[in-house]
């Protein structure tokens, strides 16, 4: 898991629900995922610096809540798609932002007139 973030909600309770948030608002980096309890953050990112929340419910209708930090030191490359480092927030060229925000290749679909008749 180099370069990756795991962060891990620790109870021995069943749960209905944990979720992971930014505390500063905004989305969850691109890159992560959640599953059981865990928040995977992979190619790690400056911009990806800052305070992080679980919370969960329990099966018995307890809410708890807990923060954990993420420090990013030094970015050394940008993943595939983007650019500017040590934010990487912006696209790489041949790239553009889809719906969600995320870099995606440029792709132009063309259509042949031979397809239509004359």
């Amino acid at each position: 898991m180099l370069n990756d973030s795991l962060f891990h909600s620790l109870t021995d309770l069943p749960y209905r629900s944990i979720v992971w948030r930014r505390l500063n608002g905004q989305a969850l980096p691109v890159t992560a995922r959640q599953a059981d309890g865990e928040l995977i953050i992979s190619d790690m990112l400056g911009a990806y610096a800052g305070d992080y929340e679980c919370e969960i419910l329990t099966m018995g209708g307890i809410r708890g809540n807990a923060v954990a930090t993420i420090r990013v030191d030094r970015v050394e490359s940008c993943p595939r798609g983007y650019t500017n480092p040590p934010s990487c927030n912006e696209c790489d060229r041949g790239y553009i932002r889809d719906r969600e925000g995320r870099c995606t290749e440029d792709v132009i679909i063309g259509m042949s007139t031979s397809a239509f008749p004359q």
